[in-house]
C-alpha cells in the first residue's frame, strides 16, 4: 500500500504577499503553526517573500475587474500566497505556477475553485483552496483530482456574535459550511442551524447558513467529509478544512508549511 498523500496548509499575513510588502528579512507577529492534530515538517519551507511568482493573464484580468484598489490588492496577495504554498508543496519554482479557477456549477473559468497549473504546459499540478480574513490568508494545496476546501474566520467578527447586527451564525458553524461547500464545489448552501446554535437575536430564516455534521453531497456535487475546525495557534483565528481524495485515493496527511521570515510553521 502506498503512503497517503500529503495536503499542505499555509497561513500567513497577506501584507507579506503584496507587491510592496516587507521583504524576507521582516518578521510577522502572531505565528501560525501546526499543532498535534496537523503536525509539522521542518524540511518544507516556503520560499522567501520576494519569490512568489507572477500572476498569469487570467489573474491579471480578474484583478483588473476590481474597482476597489484594496480589493484588488487582497485578491493578488491571496493568489501570491497560493503560488508560494504550491511551490513549497510541489518542490517547484513559484514562477512555474499559475492559479486557474473553474466553476463546476456553470462550467466557466475566472471564478470558482482554484487549481495550480504548470505555466508552460497548462497541466494541472494540484488542487487548491484559499480563504482570507482579518488581514490573513490560508492556503491549502492538495494532490490533483482531490476535492479540498478551507475557510478562515475571525471569531471576534460581529457576524458571529449572536444578538449583534449582521449576525449570521456561530463562527465554527460558518467555517465548516464554507469549507465543505468549497470542497463540494457548491459554495455556501442555505440550511437551517440547530436552535441551540442559532442563539438569541438570530434570524431563523436567514439564507447562506452552513450545515453542521454528516457527510453531504448530491447530484454532481461531491460527497465530502465533515470539516475539522482548529484554532490557528498564535492567533485568534479559526480554520476549517474538508478534503476528499478521488475514489481510489487514501486519506491525507495534513501538514503545515513553514516560512522562516514570518515565523510561521
Amino acid at each position: 500500500m502506498s503512503a497517503p498523500a500529503t495536503l499542505w496548509l499555509l497561513a500567513a499575513p497577506l501584507r507579506r504577499f503584496t507587491a510592496g510588502g516587507p521583504g524576507a528579512g521582516a518578521e510577522a507577529r502572531g505565528a501560525a503553526h501546526g499543532g498535534a492534530a496537523f503536525g509539522t515538517d521542518p524540511r518544507r519551507s516556503v520560499s522567501p517573500a520576494g519569490e512568489r511568482g507572477a500572476p498569469g493573464p487570467a489573474e491579471r484580468e480578474r484583478a483588473a475587474a476590481f474597482t476597489s484598489p484594496a480589493a484588488r490588492e487582497r485578491f493578488l496577495a491571496g493568489r501570491a500566497l497560493l503560488r508560494a504554498a504550491g511551490a513549497a508543496a510541489l518542490g517547484v519554482p513559484a514562477a512555474r505556477l499559475r492559479v486557474v479557477s473553474f466553476c463546476p456549477r456553470c462550467g466557466e473559468g475566472g471564478h470558482g475553485a482554484p487549481t495550480l497549473v504548470d505555466a508552460a504546459t497548462g497541466a494541472v499540478l494540484a488542487a487548491a483552496s484559499l480563504s482570507r480574513t482579518a488581514g490573513w490568508g490560508l492556503a491549502a494545496v492538495a494532490p490533483a483530482r482531490w476535492s479540498v476546501g478551507v475557510d478562515l474566520v475571525d471569531p471576534q467578527d460581529p457576524a458571529f456574535k449572536a444578538g449583534r447586527p449582521g449576525y449570521v451564525a456561530p463562527a465554527e458553524a460558518w467555517a465548516r459550511g464554507e469549507a465543505e461547500g468549497k470542497a463540494r464545489g457548491e459554495g455556501l448552501v442555505p440550511v437551517d442551524l440547530p436552535d441551540a446554535a442559532a442563539g438569541a437575536g438570530a434570524d431563523p430564516g436567514a439564507a447562506g447558513r452552513p450545515a453542521q455534521g454528516g457527510t453531504r453531497g448530491a447530484g454532481r456535487a461531491r460527497a465530502v467529509p465533515d470539516a475539522v475546525v482548529h484554532r490557528v495557534p498564535g492567533t485568534r483565528l479559526l480554520c476549517a478544512l474538508s478534503a476528499a481524495p478521488p475514489a481510489d485515493g487514501e486519506a491525507p496527511r495534513v501538514k503545515w508549511l513553514s516560512h522562516p521570515a514570518f515565523r510561521t510553521h
